[in-house]
């Protein structure tokens, strides 16, 4: 008789242990390797900063406005549309030297008067306007003509530029109204080169804006600080800024007329807290050119003592917070750097963070930005501690 015989139990029972042994050593292999989910912030604290309100002195009478080269208009009193008078002069200077730059080491182009020069010259004398003499035949640099326009404040040169320039009246007049607009002198209209007609008007806001836009523009910047100049014909000739040098009053503009009573631009140097703040202001509308004169000093130091430091971010100060389910600790963003800029006190400030999902081992945590005036101010975050990895154990334990 034959006997058949069963297959040995021993080979199955070493399949299912080899088996159980690929499945262990796979999944201790994935739970080390697998990556670890982001780890995101579980709180966010947002630095607080008060805002408070300006005081300004403002003149008695008329409309005046105040801002800074940086930072554009700040505030404004009493704003409504009057006679710009000479102070528009300024606008006449940036549309001539759109169509006929030079550098601010050079003379610029050279002109040859006529006695359509002459002709402008007699018919702003015979009206009372501010002039400068000139004779047909005479040669006078651009920076010069630049220069008789700005300081002795002469009608006839505005004229004398716009129409060299531009090749006649209406078409100076339409580019500079379209600068003005491209400058942000919204409420502004331009009749003539010179500022004498009434119709020619702006708001103490606007005559800021042309501040600044005059400025930043290095040879008008230069001329409004000279004192006096020397030209052909008629001489020395003074700056008729009667501040200028006096008060921190480092540039600017005068007008007055009938219509526009007394009007002024002024740009002053100012040291705040050790960093340098560049205030152009404007009044506008007064009796006299005196009393817009007078009030601007006042004007300026009261709107000084608005300028406040801030203290945006603080290098240390903890903004967000990470926690991790295999360490009882808790890992705090924190500010890298210090940023203390200076701000207007009206001016509202809004921390926005972002804060990235963070790694184990990682120090980057996202960062912390605001903006000032349209300036902006942006600092790293970073951990305070690297958040560690987690042990195999717990890798083996967890499942995520």
């Amino acid at each position: 008789m034959i006997t058949k015989h069963k297959p040995h139990s021993h080979n199955y029972y070493l399949y299912v242990i080899s088996l159980l042994v690929l499945l262990s050593s796979s999944y201790v292999a994935y739970a080390s390797l697998r990556p670890l989910p982001p780890i995101k912030p579980q709180s966010i604290t947002l630095p607080k900063l008060e805002t408070g309100v300006s005081s300004i002195t403002w003149p008695d009478v008329g409309s005046a406005a105040v801002g800074t080269l940086d930072w554009g208009v700040l505030a404004s009193h009493n704003d409504a549309p009057h006679p710009t008078a000479s102070t528009i002069k300024l606008l006449t200077a940036l549309t001539i030297l759109q169509a006929k730059p030079f550098a601010i080491d050079s003379q610029g182009t050279s002109l040859t008067l006529n006695a359509a020069d002459v002709a402008f010259y007699e018919a702003e004398q015979a009206r009372g306007g501010s002039i400068v003499p000139v004779i047909a035949g005479e040669t006078i640099t651009e920076r010069q003509a630049l220069e008789a326009l700005l300081l002795p404040s002469a009608n006839n040169i505005a004229i004398t530029l716009a129409t060299w320039a531009y090749g006649s009246m209406p078409a100076y007049i339409a580019s500079a109204n379209q600068l003005a607009q491209s400058l942000g002198m919204q409420t502004t209209t331009i009749k003539d080169a010179s500022g004498f007609s009434p119709l020619t008007t702006s708001t103490s806001r606007d005559l800021v804006e042309l501040g600044i836009a005059a400025l930043k523009n290095p040879v008008i910047a230069s001329i409004m600080s000279e004192k006096s100049a020397s030209l052909p014909v008629v001489g020395v000739v003074h700056n008729v800024n009667t501040l200028l040098g006096t008060n921190d009053i480092i540039g600017g503009k005068t007008g007055n007329t009938p219509e526009a009573g007394g009007v002024f631009i002024g740009v002053s140097h100012s040291i705040k807290d050790g960093r340098e703040v560049m205030f152009v202001s404007a009044v506008m509308n007064a009796p006299s050119l005196g009393s817009a004169l007078d009030a601007t000093p006042s004007l300026v130091s009261s709107a000084e003592q608005n300028i406040v430091d801030t203290p945006l971010f603080t290098a240390g100060d903890p903004v967000a917070a990470y926690t991790v389910p295999w360490s009882s600790s808790t890992f705090h963003a924190v500010v890298s750097q210090t940023a203390t800029p200076l701000r207007w006190l009206d001016e509202p400030v809004h921390n926005v963070i972002h804060s990235a999902p963070v790694s184990a081992g990682q120090r980057e945590a996202g960062d912390i930005s605001t903006a000032i005036h349209q300036i902006h101010y942006t600092t790293n975050l970073e951990l305070d501690h690297p958040i560690p990895s987690p042990s195999l154990f717990w890798r083996l334990t967890h499942i995520f």
